[in-house]
């Protein structure tokens, strides 16, 4: 049956909901990690079962650490920052956060380790953050194409001491990834960012919180280099994992098109560092349950296309139009989730292309107009009196 053009969409409304939200992936996979290292056990509470975050699981199972995700309350034993050097190459799928945070922390193996992945991690850059583990050093070999994993590295602990890596245009992962591994090194370590700058420095925040809840000292020493004390291990304990708060941006774009009342259970009146919370800055209206815990969007029924503003349409509409476009989703909801921020980043890059090959376009277009215009000008100027003159040389001043 053929749908009405153009197809009407009305509100149900008013809602009056509550919904509970998948565990934030990065904080999954940083709490795995701390937790694997830490002295003693740990009990993690919300952790998201995703395919990111299983690649980490079965990476932290390689390396000796006993880690069982089989139910609602996760329980690891930590590891005391000693791991064992497996037989066979780790395999980090196509998860970017556990094959850079793995080899950071593979320099604490007892032996040689090999961090390694599907084809699409084979082409994803890896040679930033081996170089500054060099710095450290940890001794790091990369055996893929092009700067690419594979990745061997050799074991025995880090020096520690100080190191810079480059994050402008990469990954924070990369920085994440030292300073997860830095407690267990012989000597403080300080890391410094080239330029001073690093993207998506709110991740970088909030590595240092989850390392600072279990007990290490983490913290930035100036604007462009971080500081990491050794001797500081990370101690087991319970941990709540907090909901992925960009997940909640559906149910909270129900209330505030449709009306009502929407409270998404879990998300805290104070929100981490971490990137995920920054688009609920973009809605109309929010507000806090009297539980702490919780985030509560109250809206009233309204054309969805002006209680918006763009900040939160564009983050909205890029998820749903690749939901819409891409026949690459595959799996559960979870991993959909996963895949929509791969293509996001990837839509963003190809956006920044575009526009470029298009203000190139028109530079060179405008270049000849204008050479066009000269030529005339100058033609002009040939057959005019002495009173238009000055006239024409200032309009082909103006002109270039």
């Amino acid at each position: 049956m053929p749908l009405e053009d153009p197809l009407p969409i009305v509100p149900r409304g008013p809602l009056d909901a509550r919904v509970t939200v998948p565990g934030s992936k990065s904080l999954t996979n940083r709490a795995l990690l701390v937790a694997a290292l830490a002295e003693g056990p740990s009990k993690l509470r919300g952790g998201l079962a995703s395919d990111d975050t299983e690649a980490m699981r079965d990476a932290l199972a390689a390396l000796g650490c006993a880690v069982d995700t089989g139910g609602e309350l996760w329980n690891v034993v930590g590891s005391g920052g000693r791991l064992e050097a497996p037989v066979d190459p780790l395999d980090t799928r196509n998860s970017g956060t556990t094959a850079r945070f793995v080899t950071a922390a593979a320099s604490l193996a007892n032996g040689p380790v090999v961090i390694d992945g599907n084809a699409r991690m084979r082409e994803r850059p890896i040679a930033d953050l081996v170089a500054a583990l060099r710095g450290l050093g940890a001794e790091c070999e990369i055996l893929g194409r092009d700067g690419c994993p594979p990745v061997r590295v050799a074991g025995g602990g880090l020096r520690g001491g100080e190191t810079t890596i480059d994050a402008r245009k990469s990954s924070s992962q990369y920085v994440s990834a030292i300073l997860l591994a830095a407690p267990y090194a012989q000597s403080d370590v300080t890391l410094h960012l080239a330029g001073g700058e690093v993207v998506s420095r709110p991740y970088v925040d909030l590595t240092l919180e989850v390392m600072a809840d279990f007990g290490a000292e983490a913290r930035w020493a100036t604007r462009g280099s971080l500081r990491v004390s050794a001797g500081r291990p990370y101690q087991g304990r319970d941990y709540r994992i907090e909901p992925d708060a960009s997940a909640a941006v559906y149910p909270f774009c129900a209330a505030a098109i449709a009306g009502g009342t929407v409270r998404v259970e879990g998300i805290p009146r104070v929100a981490p560092s971490g990137g995920d919370h920054a688009y609920t800055a973009a809605l109309p209206v929010i507000g806090d349950d009297e539980v702490v815990g919780a985030l509560v969007v109250v809206g009233e029924a309204r054309d969805p296309f002006t209680v918006l503003d763009d900040r939160f349409l564009l983050a909205f509409g890029q998820q749903v139009g690749a939901a819409l476009a891409t026949e690459e989703l595959h799996g559960d909801l979870q991993s959909r989730t996963e895949e929509l921020e791969r293509l996001q980043a990837r839509m963003i890059h190809q956006h920044e292309e575009e526009r470029n090959r298009l203000w190139r376009e028109l530079h060179d277009e405008t270049a000849q107009v204008l050479a066009a215009l000269n030529l005339q000008l100058g033609v002009i100027a040939e057959r005019s009196d002495e009173a238009l003159s000055p006239a024409l040389d200032r309009a082909r001043t103006l002109l270039g």
